[in-house]
């Protein structure tokens, strides 16, 4: 019995992925959160999947919003990013996506011919040559050496296809307990997404993503809480959008796919891409509440917009956007978008978004104007080396609206509260040695602050996958000053990611006596992630803390199954 070798399978899963980027378009990857560290998380996709180094990534939130990241470690089926602004939350089941350069997944003549080659290796470690191959009955006709590869291969239109199946489902448990006050919390998640591509013939492709929640909090008074919830992200039907059809509809429940930042709606989406790179389009339909994404039909929209791109490749791209939202029929909200995109690989990249809201005399709050509600902004680059430098910006202020969804605000909140914060993060690798810096400054309608971070990495140090961790931090603000740092030491296995640190922070609080007003909390942290080349996911992470003579336990598991 021989051992198979990966090489030819590699080779041919890149044939694939060429098949999709031979017209110079970026390559789409789709990943998703298995786990999550201090300022990193884990992806299940690597270097099997064409991710490098410094590769950029976008975290993709479920009400339009988004957030960079960087690739800073790579194993075969699972990767380590690193979000570019501290402040921001990672949570496990997230969507990530990156976008690849086409010519990542060229394959020429001589890779195939060099795979083809590959002699069979026994386990005693003799080698046999692959068996020779009966002669082809289909000729190559027209094709020459000096041509591409695929220069004759005719691409299947959607319709031709396969119907196919593909997705993702997962099961997520998070429970914590405190002996301060006898308070503990469960909380579980079971949830899924699947993508069915043509399903009736025509080319289309049907969207499902749900999951279902379930929260157990119990309290010393007894006023807890306990419930669980279905909701439902995803269930719509697309077709068109592609080279042979640049026309594109969607129907059901979805997120704005051209302009995610209008939020999820219950209705239909046409767009129409142009020759060379751009689209627009429009939607109309009822808007789910954001909390629950229930639908009693009180909201609508309607929206409209344009986005110009470069090229195919959308290196740069320029886009507007317009939605009216209306309250049993009411008009309500006029909310403006706008977006720019610099994103050329190996080189700096560009990104912003706003959000611009226009009131009319009838906004007491706000009065008569344009006001900008939110706005992010992006900037840095990364380099083969290893070093990357990235700056965020971001903007956050109330909409004045008529909708009645969330805890209601003071006249006074909606016209004054803001949070504004830029931040700065830097990374150098030099050889074994890498070195991070953060940087942070926010304010608010009432304070101002800041925070930062100095780590240091050592890669392979103990042995090969060996990863040592040490870092100081602190932050300052109005009511609350922290200092503190943090070891950890991690193992690389392949298939298996070992972890394990120790936090000490010091609190000190301003306004309080000289007997209360610091806090020293220590933190020990345990993890382990495991990835198979067959889909499967699973993490384990479990914390204790210990502060003024208390303790808290945080135990969580997330099992993941990719088809």
């Amino acid at each position: 019995m021989f051992q198979p070798r990966i090489g030819p399978w590699i080779g041919v899963a890149g044939l694939a992925i060429a098949a999709y980027a031979q017209d110079g378009q970026p390559v789409l990857l789709e990943m998703r959160v298995t786990s999550v560290s201090p300022g990193r998380a884990v992806v299940d996709r690597g270097t099997l999947d064409g991710l490098e180094m410094g590769d950029r990534v976008v975290f993709r939130l479920r009400n339009g919003g988004e957030r960079t990241g960087r690739v800073i470690a790579l194993q075969d089926r699972s990767s380590t990013v690193e979000p570019t602004d501290a402040s921001f939350t990672v949570l496990p089941g997230m969507r990530v996506e990156a976008r690849l350069p086409a010519d990542r997944f060229e394959l020429v003549e001589e890779v195939v011919e060099e795979t083809a080659a590959v002699p069979l290796v026994a386990p005693d470690g003799t080698t046999e040559a692959p068996p020779e191959h009966p002669p082809w009955e289909r000729a190559d006709d027209g094709w020459t050496s000096k041509m591409p590869l695929l220069a004759k291969v005719q691409p299947f239109r959607p319709e031709d296809r396969e119907a196919s199946l593909y997705g993702r489902v997962y099961t997520a448990l998070y429970t914590t307990s405190n002996s301060e006050d006898d308070r503990d919390d469960l909380f579980f998640r079971l949830g899924g997404s699947a993508t069915i591509d043509n399903p009736f013939g025509n080319g289309g492709r049907l969207n499902l993503e749900a999951d279902w929640d379930h929260r157990d909090t119990n309290v010393p008074d007894g006023d807890g809480d306990d419930g669980s919830h279905l909701r439902i992200y995803n269930a719509s039907y697309a077709w068109g959008g592609n080279r042979f059809e640049p026309t594109r509809f969607e129907v059901g429940r979805f997120l704005h796919s051209e302009f995610p930042e209008f939020g999820v709606i219950d209705g239909i989406e046409w767009s129409r891409h142009f020759t060379g790179g751009g689209s627009f389009g429009a939607s109309f339909g009822f808007v789910p509440e954001w909390d629950t994404l229930t639908d009693e039909g009180d909201d609508q929209e309607i929206a409209t917009w344009y986005r110009w791109a470069l090229d195919e490749s959308e290196v740069l791209t320029l886009g507007a956007g317009y939605q009216k939202t209306f309250e049993n029929l009411d008009a309500d909200r006029d909310l403006f978008v706008l977006k720019a995109a610099w994103l050329p690989h190996d080189e700096w990249t560009f990104q912003a978004t706003a959000w611009i809201d226009a009131y009319s005399s009838g906004d007491e709050a706000k009065g008569s104007g344009l006001e900008f509600t939110q706005a992010w902004v992006s900037f840095g680059r990364a380099w083969s080396s290893g070093s990357s430098v990235d700056i965020t910006y971001r903007h956050l202020a109330f909409a004045e609206t008529d909708r009645d969804e969330f805890l209601p605000v003071t006249q006074a909140q909606l016209a004054d509260d803001r949070y504004d914060r830029a931040a700065i993060a830097a990374r150098q690798r030099v050889g074994a040695l890498g070195i991070r810096e953060e940087a942070g400054f926010w304010v608010d309608e009432d304070d101002e602050g800041g925070d930062g971070e100095l780590a240091f990495d050592l890669y392979d140090a103990l042995f090969d996958g060996s990863h040592l961790e040490a870092a100081g931090f602190g932050s300052h603000g109005l009511y609350t000053t922290l200092v503190g740092w943090r070891a950890a030491v991690g193992a690389d296995l392949g298939q298996t990611t070992l972890r394990s640190g120790y936090e000490f922070v010091l609190v000190e609080f301003q306004g309080f006596s000289s007997a209360n007003n610091e806090l020293p909390e220590h933190r020990g942290i345990v993890g382990v992630d495991w990835n198979t080349p067959s889909g499967w996911s699973l993490s384990l992470n479990g914390e204790v803390l210990f502060y003024d003579e208390e303790t808290g336990i945080v135990a969580s598991v997330f099992l993941q199954r990719s088809f």
